[in-house]
């Protein structure tokens, strides 16, 4: 009798741990998409590219999925816009934008946004004998993790207290060309906007280390104190070493709402930070940035951090995250004497 209540005993603890690393969104399906849209086949996405197009339908059709539904607004997923190439002529691109209705009645007119870029810098210089840089961590990785948590949502059956909007951004590589389409011609009025939390890079984690990341522009809001004091009730933890971070704040499409620019002068906006797990790992604008090498249970476990994380986020008081100005300003006055 007591070996059988032994072996119930450990029965019964491993389905326990089964649960605890069971996701709402598996590493399997992380990797599957990763695979496919990091793949040699799209030949690094370069912006204007017949792949890019392939791309942008294979994640509406997740959005699709995931049960997202067009913009208010849009009649569709897609928001095309066009920029001036830097070598002439015209590039076409595309967004792809997913809504989520909050289920609050007041709260659900704001937006809580979640975005990532799915462009790369297509096909290059050969190094090692590959000349396909196939941007898997920058930014397949990231696109992964937002089409991820819109499944969530759906497979949880839990709805935000706000509006969500997910959206895959092109042109990033080329000076942030979608999410600046999206901000001055899309459908979402500026002062509706809450918050917009970008991914960038969350396919890497060897020194940052599992379940940390940072945030960029971390001294310019306390939206860091404010995620610090939630992740005590986590096992995921934001990591405050990176000396480059602030800086960091202009090199993703979160700085498209975060700051408004006229000529050298630069004011605050929305708050807009973006979250990475990578930390330096010498893959990025290399050909050997592949979709084999990412830590897709890190991810997995990332997508359920968020997925909880943007239900506290949703139904957040407004006025709880403050920018600090005085610190963004002597930035800026450090940075213009450089």
């Amino acid at each position: 009798m007591k070996k059988v209540i032994f072996v119930c005993i450990l029965i019964l603890s491993g389905l326990s741990i089964n649960a605890q690393n069971s996701f709402l969104v598996t590493s399997a399906e992380l990797s599957e998409w990763a695979h496919y849209l990091a793949s040699d086949e799209m030949r690094g996405r370069g912006n204007g590219s017949p792949e890019m197009e392939i791309a942008s339908k294979f994640i509406q059709k997740q959005f699709e999925k995931a049960g997202l539904k067009p913009a208010p607004g849009m009649d569709g997923y897609i928001q095309e816009f066009s920029f001036e190439s830097r070598r002439g002529g015209t590039i076409d691109e595309r967004n792809v934008i997913g809504y989520l209705e909050g289920s609050d009645p007041v709260l659900k007119n704001e937006f809580l946004i979640y975005s990532s870029h799915f462009d790369h810098i297509g096909v290059g210089r050969i190094v090692d004998g590959d000349s396909i840089y196939n941007g898997a961590n920058d930014n397949v990785a990231g696109t992964a993790t937002i089409m991820g948590l819109a499944h969530s949502f759906q497979r949880s059956g839990k709805k935000p207290k706000r509006s969500m909007l997910f959206i895959a951004f092109a042109g990033e590589e080329l000076g942030m060309k979608g999410s600046t389409a999206f901000f001055n011609e899309g459908p979402i009025p500026h002062d509706k906007i809450f918050l917009d939390m970008n991914m960038e890079m969350t396919g890497h984690c060897t020194l940052l280390g599992e379940e940390r990341y940072y945030i960029t522009g971390p001294g310019f809001t306390n939206f860091d104190e404010l995620l610090d004091k939630y992740n005590k009730q986590t096992s995921w933890k934001r990591v405050d070493t990176v000396k480059s971070a602030d800086g960091l704040m202009f090199a993703s499409d979160n700085v498209v709402f975060a700051i408004n620019r006229e000529g050298e002068k630069a004011e605050l906006n929305i708050p807009a930070h973006t979250l990475c797990t990578h930390g330096g790992e010498p893959h990025i604008h290399r050909p050997n940035d592949e979709p084999q090498f990412m830590n897709y249970d890190n991810m997995a476990s990332l997508v359920d951090y968020l997925f909880d994380l943007s239900l506290h986020l949703s139904g957040m008081d407004k006025d709880l995250i403050k920018w600090d100005v005085a610190a963004f300003d002597k930035f800026m006055e450090e940075r213009r004497r450089r």
